[in-house]
């Protein structure tokens, strides 16, 4: 997993996940339920208030649907809960 934090002077700070695999044995075990939540726990932690994600496969578009990701333009959106001030 590969994660960037950003500020924005214009906007609220978000978090990008630039990368995220699991191995194919592992899949349909929650793992990458699990590395998402800590992901967005740590996002959560430096003050972001949404995860991003830009070019995920078309093929795992119906997982990140499933634990609430929602299609923003070209990428992937996941809004984390408010109190990350």
């Amino acid at each position: 997993m590969h994660i960037t934090y950003a500020r924005h002077l214009l906007g609220p700070a978000r978090a990008t996940l630039e990368l995220l695999v699991v191995a194919p044995d592992a899949r349909r075990r929650g793992v990458g339920r699990a590395l998402l939540a800590c992901a967005g726990s740590r996002a959560h932690r430096r003050g972001c208030h949404a995860l991003v994600s830009r070019g995920v496969p078309d093929d795992a578009r119906g997982f990140f649907a499933r634990i609430g990701w929602r299609a923003a333009g070209t990428q992937l959106q996941f809004d984390l809960p408010a109190g990350a001030d």
